[in-house]
């Protein structure tokens, strides 16, 4: 890593810890929906500064899509996504596969899966869980598709 990728990701870490960014818990507000579910994909327990960990998963394929929900205002995820942990842990994460549909004159996509880091910016420890929220009905999931 060049020591100019190495500043901006301390950097992006300690915005992190500082601005005190909330993630929405997992638990918050159960889906009522019989055709919504939440799916817990990855939980570990870290341990001090610069504990890290890859993840990936993807949502079961009776209820296919994750849903078109945002769950945290503190952090940049993709729809459907809730991350359980402290402010300190700086997160990325990605869809990494989608379903598009041309719906009339436009197009959709409900994502499927996603893969992440995580990086803890503290020197205490804590427990970090991904959950996908999913569905089984495409207009639950879609979202309009981005101009190339």
């Amino acid at each position: 890593m060049s020591r100019y990728r190495k500043l901006l990701a301390v950097g992006a870490g300690l915005g992190m810890l500082f601005a005190g960014a909330v993630a929405a818990p997992a638990a918050a507000d159960p889906p009522s929906d019989p055709e919504v579910i939440r799916v817990q994909i990855y939980s570990v327990r870290y341990e001090g500064l610069w504990a890290n960990a890859r993840f990936s998963g993807a949502c079961p394929a009776d209820f296919p899509y994750l849903t078109d929900k945002k769950f945290s205002n503190d952090r940049i995820l993709p729809l459907g996504v809730i991350i359980d942990t402290a402010p300190s842990v700086a997160t990325l994460v990605v869809a990494t596969s989608s379903e598009r549909r041309i719906e009339g004159m436009k197009e959709f996509v409900a994502v499927k899966s996603i893969e992440g880091s995580f990086t803890n910016w503290s020197v205490g420890s804590g427990t970090f869980t991904v959950t996908l929220e999913c569905t089984s009905n495409w207009k639950k999931a879609r979202i309009e598709g981005s101009d190339r």
